[in-house]
């Protein structure tokens, strides 16, 4: 079994590449916007903006579901179960 620590560290991860994933994902939605509005309808600006819901939307659920595999963590474990602390000296 994994350690507090390292349970902690996969639930932020999970939460970090979902915040990756919305911001990549509406970077994809701009700019094929951009190019729709820009240069008029083609088939790969519309594939791009597919791409770019798929990732906004995968996004989001990652987000809330670290979100709350999260919050079941600290409910069983305590708030700051796994949390590193600097060192002081």
């Amino acid at each position: 079994m994994a350690s507090l620590i390292q349970r902690r560290m996969a639930i932020d991860r999970i939460v970090i590449t979902g915040r990756w994933q919305i911001v990549g994902g509406a970077a994809f939605l701009g700019i094929g916007a951009f190019e729709l509005l820009t240069s008029g309808f083609h088939w790969p600006v519309l594939g791009q903006i597919a791409i770019g819901a798929v990732g906004l939307g995968r996004g989001i659920l990652l987000v809330r579901r670290g979100r709350r595999e999260r919050q079941a963590f600290e409910s069983i474990q305590g708030e700051d179960a796994g949390r590193q602390r600097s060192v002081s000296r």
